[in-house]
């Protein structure tokens, strides 16, 4: 049985091609995330359960599927398993993932570092990590400072710059898993149907002649940003927090940790649902009126706010000089040229098995 896992990177599209594309996939010819398998590469890649008897029971889980469906494709989509989240645990993935699944062809999105560093600092103020980007990415103004924590001292999510080496990452992925696909988010963004039918063809699937239309989500702007940050820290002044995304993801870690393996939340009584309802739209209304999507409203309303650089050009230099080396071996990886947000390296291309 042939097996195909997209693993990511987070920031890179994954949402839209999980959302409108891979559902259109012809489930005769393709099995897309089929539950058995997906709930263990959410429990060890996503939650960070990965004791041996939980991979084990994946690698057998994985085994058994293949055996009962060996004319299909089986197609893995899931972002977690490029990195816990901003921890960028790449290596560490990948050999859980080849001990799961053992031969299998991987689908790679990467994105430029200062556009992708940004995104995540971003989807980290959504999450209620509300600290500066400085704080965010180790910075101490004069150079970047290395982390292996997932949280910093403010007990936020925090990124190690020095991590996001994507040419590091190929060989990474390719020393495992040598029909490794790379992608470049800057070539989806530039034509996006092109690159969605080379998923496509990967997949043995048919090309499409147009794809739905990508609804496009900004984020913040800097100056939302920071007005945001300096009222959540009233707030936590006063004593009162806000839950984050850390403590959905522990409630939920520690259920499947209690329970079997296929744990999965208890659907409420009818009665509560029926009580539920009742305020769910209200609330809806009132989250409408929150200060994020009150921020978002202005940002859309004057859109000159969005001039103001979120990254600041001491700081974006200072990612792109460190990553500078890499990204010019880019093109002799993927045996191509590379998009010019990596620096327009002209290396000759090599040829490469998976590409």
């Amino acid at each position: 049985m042939r097996t195909i896992i997209h693993i990511g990177l987070h920031k890179t599209a994954s949402t839209y091609l999980q959302r409108h594309i891979f559902p259109l996939l012809d489930p005769q010819q393709l099995a897309y995330n089929p539950h058995s398998v997906f709930y263990f590469i959410n429990s060890i890649f996503t939650l960070d359960i990965k004791d041996e008897a939980r991979i084990e029971a994946a690698r057998v889980c994985v085994h058994d599927y293949r055996a009962a469906n060996p004319e299909k494709v089986l197609f893995i989509s899931s972002e977690a398993i490029s990195q816990l989240s901003f921890v960028q645990n790449y290596a560490e993935h990948l050999h859980i993932l080849k001990t799961i699944f053992g031969d299998a062809e991987i689908l790679l999105f990467l994105r430029e570092q200062t556009a992708w560093l940004e995104s995540c600092y971003k989807e980290s103020i959504k999450h209620h990590f509300y600290q500066d980007i400085a704080d965010f990415l180790n910075y101490d103004g004069r150079d970047f400072r290395t982390s292996d924590c997932r949280l910093n001292a403010l007990s936020f999510l925090n990124m190690d710059v020095h991590k996001a080496d994507w040419a590091a990452l190929i060989e990474s992925a390719r020393a495992l898993f040598p029909s490794t696909h790379v992608f470049f988010f800057e070539d989806f963004r530039t034509d996006a149907l092109a690159e969605t039918n080379k998923v496509l063809r990967i997949l043995g699937q048919t090309p499409l002649e147009r794809i739905p239309d990508a609804v496009s989500n900004p984020g913040l702007s800097a100056s939302s940003i920071r007005a945001l940050i300096g009222y959540h820290r009233i707030l936590r002044a006063l004593g009162l927090k806000k839950k984050t995304y850390l403590d959905k993801y522990t409630w939920e870690r520690t259920q499947i940790l209690r329970h079997d393996y296929f744990w999965s939340p208890a659907k409420p009584p009818k009665l509560r649902r029926a009580l539920r309802s009742l305020y769910r739209e209200p609330m809806r209304l009132l989250r409408r009126v929150s200060i994020y999507a009150l921020l978002k409203s202005l940002d859309r309303q004057f859109p000159k706010r969005r001039q103001r650089l979120l990254l600041p050009p001491q700081m974006k230099q200072a990612i792109i000089n460190l990553h500078a080396d890499s990204n010019r071996r880019l093109p002799g990886l993927v045996g191509r040229q590379t998009p010019a947000a990596y620096g327009g390296a002209k290396h000759p291309p090599a040829v490469t098995k998976a590409d």
